[in-house]
């Protein structure tokens, strides 16, 4: 059966239930000691009694190590599901608050439908478009990351975009709630000594993490007005996306100005990013897709209730 556990998977689980057990713990903890304590009152200098104590010292000290090091592993196990957890919460959250946008966009054009009025691309902006679901997007990983690493951490998540051949970012998120130096910015695609730009020309597409602050020095070249940030920075995570069209369109990237945040090197860093990450990117290209189908749906609905048209009604 599928649901069936390997041999090798229940001889683990049963080791690590072993020495993570409280009974076990007071066991080895309690009356080991007392053991050696009644075994000093029969002090003899001989080889057999000092190999009796070693023997249990040892078994103490190699118990609770073991028991230390499977204990602090589960708890990092334990702490990646409470947060794939709240990702998920999080997740609903902005599927939900679009939904809410997409009825409400829906309402508006059938109410210009009905009342035979013209209407123009500005009644649709910021409703349902993608920059509105990017900022969802920024803004709900920046709050989930503070609140389960801290306040302390400095976090910003921006998102880049591609367009006619110029990139742009397009949303942000950071603590202090401001608009980056770079937000209103295009920047070429032959610009490869910045990192960002050199994620959108590897169609590789793989995600990109530099884990401290050495590493961030060297694949960064600081920008214009964020330089005092970026020097502060210890990690970074880039994941680029990567349509059908073979182009790496989007880039979602989150920075932190604390050590260790993300994990403490690039292989724990690429698993965050690919457990916790990846599905917000997943979402960001869903909706990038769709955007470009409501596009043209906003045009045939501008066309339709043209003044011309609309006159012939």
């Amino acid at each position: 059966m599928a649901n069936d556990i390997s041999g090798k998977k229940l001889i683990v689980m049963l080791f690590n239930k072993f020495f993570t057990s409280d009974l076990t713990i007071a066991i080895i903890n309690i009356f080991l000691p007392v053991i050696i304590s009644i075994h000093c009152t029969k002090y003899e200098n001989t080889k057999s009694w000092w190999i009796l104590v070693f023997i249990i010292c040892a078994i103490i000290i190699f118990f609770n190590i073991t028991s230390f090091i499977i204990k602090n592993t589960e708890n990092k196990q334990n702490q990646n599901i409470n947060l794939s957890y709240r990702c998920y919460i999080e997740q609903c959250s902005i599927n939900n608050k679009f939904a809410n946008n997409i009825y409400r966009l829906n309402k508006t054009i059938n109410d210009f439908i009905t009342a035979k009025k013209p209407i123009s691309r500005k009644a649709f902006d910021k409703i349902a478009d993608f920059q509105t679901f990017s900022f969802l997007i920024c803004e709900s990983i920046h709050h989930m990351l503070r609140n389960e690493f801290g306040d302390d951490i400095n976090c910003e998540v921006t998102i880049m975009k591609k367009q006619n051949n110029k990139i742009k970012m397009v949303a942000y998120a950071n603590d202090d709630n401001k608009s980056p130096s770079t937000y209103m910015n295009y920047f070429n695609l032959d610009e490869r000594d910045i990192l960002f730009v050199r994620l959108f020309n590897d169609l590789n597409g793989e995600i990109v993490c530099e884990p401290n602050k050495k590493a961030v020095t060297v694949a960064f070249k600081k920008l214009k007005g964020s330089e005092k940030r970026e020097e502060e920075i210890c990690q970074y995570i880039g994941i680029p996306i990567k349509t059908n069209r073979n182009e790496i369109e989007l880039l979602l990237q989150i920075d932190v100005s604390k050590e260790k945040v993300f994990g403490k090197n690039e292989k724990q860093m690429t698993l965050f990013a690919k457990n916790i990450l990846y599905p917000y990117a997943v979402l960001l290209h869903k909706t990038y897709e769709r955007d470009l189908i409501f596009n043209q749906y906003y045009d045939m609905i501008i066309s339709m209730l043209s003044i011309e048209n609309v006159s012939q009604l």
